[in-house]
């Protein structure tokens, strides 16, 4: 399979293109929505192999300064991650380490967040 976009890969599994009406009614499908419905959504990102990792990141950042909240972030790692497999595998593995070390911090963060 051919790279494409990370944007085109939801839309075309989970947003508009999506063949199987059932696959839109689940978190993956209300990112999607949430998604395409947003205009300035970062979708053009460099289709090299470090480039990847970049964009997740730029995501990443977009959807946080947004005011995303973990659900959200949770389902967008998991899509970036299906993404990944798809088109980039070994960047898929990669990618999976370094989910691993990001939700550590979160946990600590949150465990070291003050209680009210």
């Amino acid at each position: 399979m051919g790279k494409r976009m990370f944007y085109h890969f939801v839309n075309i599994n989970y947003g508009m293109h999506c063949k199987d009406p059932l696959l839109k009614d689940t978190p993956y499908g209300d990112f999607a929505s949430d998604m395409l419905a947003d205009k300035n959504f970062p979708w053009l990102h460099s289709l090299k192999p470090d480039g990847v990792f970049k964009y997740h990141d730029l995501l990443l950042n977009y959807l946080e300064s947004k005011g995303a909240c973990s659900q959200a972030i949770e389902v967008f790692e998991e899509l970036f991650g299906m993404y990944l497999v798809s088109d980039y595998i070994d960047q898929w593995r990669e990618h999976q380490n370094i989910l691993a070390v990001r939700r550590e911090k979160r946990r600590e963060k949150l465990n070291n967040a003050p209680h009210s």
